[in-house]
């Protein structure tokens, strides 16, 4: 008896001995970031796979700014979705795909720093994809890839200098 009582004593000291952390459990892990070609890749291929990874899910994509631009439709009160960073692609995806971020109206201030050619990493909710007809390209089409509720997450300049102003 008193051989199986000391085992369970040291147990019991083992997981409860002061100043010892217990493992976190791992957080839920998110999207695997994406360059933004990978995400008009991924749209261009197949829509319905491209849902599965950035519809409705927070995403983190890497790409270079190709323009900043005040949102074409009209903003609501709040300022929701006031501005936009559009990610360049190459080439041959940029006539048919636009990868597009949108930012609130209290995002302008760091949003006027990005120039073109900036490595950016922005982090937004992926919305449904839009798609316009084009019928000078006879019969081709352009997809909007959003992402909304925006942030930016790392800039890194282009190499050019900085205009001064």
């Amino acid at each position: 008896m008193r051989w199986l009582a000391i085992p369970v004593v040291v147990a019991a000291v083992a997981t409860a001995a002061p100043g010892q952390v217990e493992p976190k459990p791992k957080s839920p892990s998110i999207p695997a970031d994406a360059t933004a070609d990978q995400v008009a890749t991924d749209v261009l291929a197949n829509e319905l796979r491209a849902e599965e990874l950035y519809l409705d899910k927070d995403v983190t994509v890497r790409g270079k700014v190709a323009r900043v631009l005040r949102s074409r439709a009209p903003v609501d009160e709040r300022g929701q979705d006031a501005f936009a960073v559009e990610l360049q692609l190459t080439k041959a995806k940029s006539d048919e795909i636009v990868v597009r971020f949108f930012f609130n109206r209290d995002d302008r201030d760091r949003l006027a720093k990005l120039l073109p050619g900036s490595e950016v990493v922005l982090r937004g909710h992926g919305a449904r994809f839009l798609v316009y007809p084009d019928e000078q390209k006879r019969g081709k089409e352009l997809i909007e890839v959003q992402f909304r509720d925006s942030r930016v997450i790392e800039v890194k300049a282009p190499a050019t200098p900085e205009r001064d102003r």
